[in-house]
């Protein structure tokens, strides 16, 4: 094998890091949808408790088809970023060109539940803190996925040409 024919060093060490921070995005999501999942019915009673409040008259049936349906949908757009995050990591060890969209479709698609998700979870009743197992649940794993996201989303979006590290 010829010195030409070998990966750069600092090709080698971008994937790697690309790949890890994929990784670590698939792994805050799915903790994040677990903690989330476990507590569905105590956020569907905050909830139910809230709108009894404020006198808004919704059913329980109302409330529980609510929340499931944003629980589904977050669930949806945790599932395509992690296909895609894991097509993404498997075509950049292929060396492919097809893994920087796909890496950057999943930082994008963390970015969007992350925020949603965080506003929503602003947005619900103050007591939701006992609810939720622990704020860095409703707040710091999906940004830190989304973080980790973006992260290999624009590290698999830098050219692979110009000067290496030996």
């Amino acid at each position: 094998m010829t010195p030409l024919a070998q990966p750069p060093v600092a090709r080698t060490r971008r994937t790697h890091l690309v790949v890890g921070l994929a990784v670590l995005e698939v792994v805050f999501l799915v903790a994040a949808a677990v903690a989330v999942m476990m507590s569905r019915d105590a956020l569907t009673a905050a909830l139910r408790a809230d709108l009894a409040a404020d006198n808004q008259g919704a059913s329980a049936a109302d409330i529980s088809t609510t929340v499931s349906v944003a629980l589904l949908v977050a669930a949806g757009v945790a599932a395509l970023a992690v296909v895609a995050a894991v097509l993404g990591v498997l075509l950049l060890r292929q060396g492919g060109k097809a893994a920087r969209p796909l890496l950057l479709g999943s930082a994008v698609l963390v970015t969007v539940l992350a925020v949603a998700w965080i506003v929503t979870t602003i947005s619900l009743p103050a007591d939701t803190d006992t609810v939720l197992p622990m704020v860095w649940v409703s707040r710091y794993l999906p940004s830190a996925a989304a973080l980790a996201g973006v992260l290999a989303g624009v590290l698999a979006l830098i050219p692979d040409g110009g000067a290496t590290l030996r």
